[in-house]
């Protein structure tokens, strides 16, 4: 700032904003707490913490014995348990559930708010800090990530603030202690998340730009650090080793379990298919869309149920960025390293989370908070000290200034009070529906129902009464029934799960009674499972009964559950069923088919039952073959196999049985439009001989019948 400025001196107004933000942000966070529905990431770490504190076995992905009992060490090879430690003190005192866990993540929030406001108060003033708190404290984006989209990072954004403090001291005076807690917060960081290490590289990377010059003209990179003890260095390693010994331990045991996760998603991530090659374009979705959506918060629309956006945090940040070259190029900028390290913060951050393990998203730039905020707040302050020199342009710098503060903070505002109605309304979509709670009530009371016989007085753990066939219902049925329904997950991370799949649902079947759940089909994370699922129960002639479905609040399903039991032996044919009456051979007989459709899609997938009797035991293994033709009577798709997907060859038919027999055609995507013929017809597996085929009283040639003729548009 220039020589001549009027000092700032503190005031208590400007101390009270702290207080108000804090307010705000309590009255914010609190309202609706029961809404939205527990998100499966919302308790994955708080599953844990319940389990320890009812002395039951840990359900978490690594843990460790020690005085005596088990404790957790990690949710994810790259994924700590930090949030969890500071759960289960609170479940202790008051209990585990919903409220109890949102309520200890919004303490956590305003605490963040709190060591906010002090880290930023050391580098600027009281006024850039109660500013940028205030901001911060009514977006929408922080006031729902820090009470229900924490996705167990929370943790990261008061140790991020308090390894920049300390750096910062340690920058000031040198002294090792400053240095030894840095290094404990680096540990405690990357114990959290691995992500965490963006920060001190974001920070090197500034320091290389901003070091001051010496008087020859070169940066002094290694001041701080010539003026550290080799003592205070070493003490500062182990601090940040004693900060990270879950993860250091978590390794140690499981032969570098996170390095091997690392070398996976060099390339392309496992579980959601970004391609890290795809430099650029990542980018791109980073700065456009993820750090906008950190902004203005539209970050949580689907989950809350409608798009609302705060528009004028962006445009906020970018007229402060201009006030802020307008004043450093004027010489009016206070510590203006500091504020070029907020900027490099923000862009290195950002762009080194283009390259990730996991998938993009503006959840992972949340360790940015307050920065942008106090970007804003410092354009705001700047503006007011130049007004208060220049005495004829007050007013509209003064103006300036306000409208730079008011008008984000308005809109932060309208737009969170906006999402509180929205979500009244809806009790939250998708993944954060408020079925979830419907769901696990039923979920545990069937499980309270259940007969003692079904039992086997086996631990609960041993026999779990549903089977969840998506990501998405473990932790938080877990959680909301006090670890009495724990889902066995019956799926693989996977979009296509493969042949082993469905021989798991087949043994599954075999282990006794079970409820299955699912997502409905838009909001499936991992799909064709319940196509396997179904699949299997076909194939060991069981039939899978809806027991119940759950709806968003405006009546859209989202989940739904299933029970299986042996299907009952078909009588004659289905109602519907188009009747057909045709002999092959002296053994089977073809009752009817499904009804067809005249049209079919090129590129689709049909699929339909045929209805078989056996009119005597047939002695011998018949395959079933049905074509799909041309006018030139070349075969373009087929069905050639043992009745039902291979699972019931005739040989084992008896007499008098009815077979649904299914049929799958793949349509290839290049058919020419026209006319297509579809033909059914047995033969002898062993010599390829086809059976001979009769209808109406006629022996038809090729041995084979005419099912239906089918249009391709």
């Amino acid at each position: 700032m220039a020589h001549d400025a009027t000092p700032y001196r503190p005031t208590r107004a400007w101390r009270g904003l702290l207080l108000l933000a804090l307010a705000a942000y309590l009255a914010l966070a609190t309202h609706q707490l029961g809404l939205p529905g527990l998100n499966y990431d919302e308790a994955l770490d708080a599953a844990p913490a319940m389990q320890f504190v009812l002395g039951e076995p840990l359900d978490a992905y690594s843990t460790v014995q020690m005085l005596g009992r088990e404790w957790p060490l990690t949710v994810m090879p790259y994924v700590g348990c930090t949030t969890t430690y500071l759960l289960i003190p609170v479940f202790a005192l008051f209990g585990p559930g919903v409220i109890t866990l949102r309520l200890t993540l919004i303490g956590l929030g305003a605490v963040t708010l709190v060591v906010g406001w002090a880290v930023v108060r050391s580098l600027f003033d009281e006024r850039v800090a109660g500013l940028a708190t205030l901001l911060l404290a009514v977006s929408p984006a922080y006031i729902f990530w820090t009470r229900m989209g924490a996705y167990i990072s929370l943790p990261l954004v008061p140790l991020a603030l308090g390894m920049i403090w300390a750096l910062h001291r340690w920058r000031q005076t040198a002294r090792g202690r400053y240095l030894i807690a840095a290094g404990l917060f680096f540990g405690l960081g990357l114990t959290t998340k691995i992500l965490f290490v963006w920060l001190p590289i974001a920070l090197a990377l500034a320091w290389l730009l901003l070091a001051p010059r010496r008087d020859d003209g070169r940066r002094d990179w290694l001041g701080p650090v010539r003026r550290t003890s080799i003592g205070a260095w070493l003490l500062a390693g182990g601090a940040a080793l004693v900060g990270a010994a879950p993860f250091v331990v978590f390794n140690l045991l499981n032969a570098g379990d996170t390095l091997q996760l690392l070398r996976r998603n060099l390339v392309e991530t496992e579980l959601y298919g970004v391609s890290n090659l795809s430099l650029l374009l990542n980018l791109r979705v980073r700065f456009a869309t993820d750090l906008v959506a950190l902004l203005d918060g539209a970050w949580f629309a689907d989950a809350l149920g409608g798009l609302q956006r705060s528009w004028l945090m962006l445009p906020a940040l970018l007229v402060a960025g201009l006030v802020i070259l307008g004043l450093a190029r004027a010489r009016r900028l206070a510590h203006p390293r500091r504020v070029a390290l907020l900027a490099i913060l923000i862009v290195a951050i950002t762009a080194q989370s283009a390259v990730t393990i996991s998938s993009l998203g503006a959840m992972h730039l949340a360790i940015l908070w307050p920065w942008p905020q106090t970007l804003i707040a410092i354009a705001a302050v700047g503006l007011l000290d130049v007004a208060r020199e220049h005495r004829r342009a007050a007013w509209p710098i003064g103006l300036l200034a306000g409208l730079l503060i008011v008008a984000p903070l308005a809109s932060n505002l309208r737009t969170t009070l906006a999402y509180h109605d929205t979500l009244a309304r809806t009790g939250g979509r998708g993944h954060f529906s408020d079925a979830i709670f419907r769901l696990a009530a039923d979920l545990d009371q069937a499980d309270q129902n259940r007969p003692d016989s079904d039992r086997h007085d086996l631990d609960r753990t041993d026999m779990p009464q549903a089977v969840a066939l998506d990501w998405g219902f473990k932790r938080n049925m877990q959680l909301l029934t006090a670890n009495r329904v724990t889902p066995e997950d019956g799926f693989t991370y996977s979009q296509q799960p493969g042949v082993e799949y469905r021989r798991w649902a087949e043994w599954r079947f075999e282990q006794g009674p079970a409820l299955y759940i699912r997502h409905t089909e838009p909001y499936t994370a991992f799909g064709g499972h319940w196509e396997m699922l179904e699949e299997a129960a076909y194939r060991t002639r069981r039939e899978l009964t809806l027991w119940n479905e759950y709806a968003h609040r405006d009546g859209e399903p989202i989940y739904r559950v299933y029970s299986v039991a042996p299907a009952p032996p078909l009588t004659g044919l289905p109602t519907g069923a188009t009747a057909r009456d045709a002999g092959f051979g002296d053994e089977i007989r073809l009752l009817g088919h499904d009804r067809l459709e005249p049209q079919w899609q090129m590129g689709s997938r049909v699929q339909f039952h045929v209805y078989w009797q056996a009119e005597t035991q047939p002695q011998t293994d018949y395959k079933v073959f049905v074509h799909l033709s041309g006018a030139d009577e070349q075969v373009v798709a087929q069905h050639d196999g043992v009745p039902m997907l291979w699972a019931y060859p005739t040989s084992a038919w008896s007499a008098g049985e009815i077979v649904a027999d299914r049929i799958i055609l793949a349509l290839p995507a290049d058919l020419a439009p026209g006319r297509y013929r579809l033909w059914i017809g047995l033969y002898d597996e062993a010599t390829g001989e086809r059976l001979s085929v009769s209808h109406e009283g006629e022996r038809l040639p090729d041995e084979r019948l005419l099912m239906a003729d089918v249009e391709m548009p």
